[in-house]
C-alpha cells in the first residue's frame, strides 16, 4: 500500500471521529433543549411551612401562567401566608381584575398582605385590594381608580402623505375606534358608555373591599385621582404606613409565626425553546385594543 493511500485512510478515520463527536454534541444539545422546554417553567413550591412572597412589577396584563401558579399557591398546604410586593403603574383592566380574583381565592384559606412600593396605581391598586391588608410608604403613589381606551386617528396624516384609507365594515360601530376613519359623535358616546360601565365595576370593587369609606372619599376615588401613601391611609384606601416588618407583624397577629419567607417567581421563562418557537410562528397580538387601567 502506498504512503499516500495510508495517509488518506488515516485522514478519513480522523474525519469520521470528528463527525461522531459533533453528532454526540448535537444530540446532547437537543436533549438539553427538550429538558429546557419541559422544566424551564416549573416552579418548585415549598415542602415545609413558609410564608410565600411574590412580586408584581411593570405593566399588568392578563397572564395564564401567573394565574396557574397563584392557584397552586392557594392549594399548597405548606404556604401559610402570602406577601404581595407591588411596584407598578397599572396595566390592563382584565389583567388587574384577574389578579384581584386570584388573590381573593388565596385569601379564602390563608392571610394575604400587600406591600406597595414606589407606585401601585390603577390596575396595581386593584391588585392590592385583592389582599386582606395593604401597607404602603408615605410617598407611595396609589389610587388612580378608573379605565381608559386609547388609540390614534391617522386620517389627516395619511392625507398629507397622499394615502386615502379604505375601511369597509358591516356597521358603524364595528372596529370603532379605528385609525383609518374619523370617529363620529355616536361612536364616541358608544365607547364612553363602555368606559363608564367598566369604571363602575372597578369602583364597585374598591367600595366593596375598602369598608368605611366616607362619601367624600368615594367622590375623590371616582374622579380617578392619585394619592400618596400618607393621604391614602387617612382616607382608608390602605391600612397602614410601613414596610416588610409591618407585614410580618400583621401576619403574627393572624397567628402566622413562621419566619421563613420564600420568594416565588411568577414570570414565565421566555428563554425556553417553547417561547422561541411560539414567537417565531405566532404573531404578536398583545398590542391589540384593550381597556387599560393605568
Amino acid at each position: 500500500m502506498k504512503r499516500d493511500d495510508i495517509l488518506d485512510i488515516i485522514d478519513r478515520k480522523l474525519l469520521l471521529k470528528k463527525l461522531t463527536t459533533w453528532r454526540l454534541i448535537a444530540v446532547f444539545c437537543l436533549l438539553f433543549l427538550i429538558i429546557n422546554l419541559l422544566f424551564s417553567n416549573v416552579i418548585k413550591l415549598p415542602s415545609e411551612p413558609v410564608i410565600a412572597q411574590i412580586n408584581i412589577k411593570g405593566f399588568i396584563d392578563d397572564d395564564d401562567f401567573r394565574s396557574k401558579k397563584l392557584l397552586e399557591i392557594a392549594d399548597n398546604k405548606n404556604i401559610h401566608a402570602l406577601i404581595v410586593r407591588i411596584d407598578s403603574q397599572g396595566g390592563s383592566f382584565v389583567g388587574g381584575e384577574r389578579l384581584f380574583n386570584n388573590l381573593r381565592k388565596i385569601s379564602e384559606n390563608k392571610p394575604t398582605v400587600a406591600i406597595l412600593g414606589n407606585i401601585a396605581a390603577s390596575a396595581a391598586y386593584l391588585t392590592a385590594i385583592g389582599t386582606d391588608y395593604i401597607i404602603a410608604s408615605q410617598g407611595t403613589i396609589t389610587g388612580s381608580v378608573g379605565v381608559l381606551l386609547q388609540t390614534a386617528e391617522l386620517t389627516d396624516l395619511a392625507s398629507k402623505l397622499g394615502i386615502k384609507p379604505l375601511l369597509i365594515k358591516s356597521n358603524k360601530y364595528k372596529a370603532a375606534p379605528h385609525f383609518a376613519e374619523k370617529i363620529t359623535i355616536e361612536q364616541k358616546q358608544y365607547l364612553q358608555n363602555i368606559i363608564n360601565e367598566s369604571n363602575e365595576i372597578f369602583y364597585g370593587l374598591v367600595v366593596n373591599r375598602r369598608a368605611n369609606l366616607t362619601e367624600e372619599t368615594k367622590k375623590e376615588v371616582k374622579l380617578g385621582k392619585i394619592f400618596i401613601g400618607k393621604t391614602a391611609a387617612q382616607m382608608n384606601l390602605i391600612d397602614e404606613l410601613g414596610d416588610l416588618e409591618s407585614a410580618k407583624s400583621w401576619l403574627k397577629s393572624k397567628n402566622i409565626n413562621i419566619s421563613k419567607i420564600v420568594e416565588i417567581n411568577l414570570e414565565e421563562n421566555n428563554n425556553s425553546i417553547k417561547s422561541l418557537l411560539k414567537g417565531f410562528f405566532v404573531p404578536n397580538i398583545n398590542n391589540s385594543l384593550k381597556l387599560l387601567a393605568i
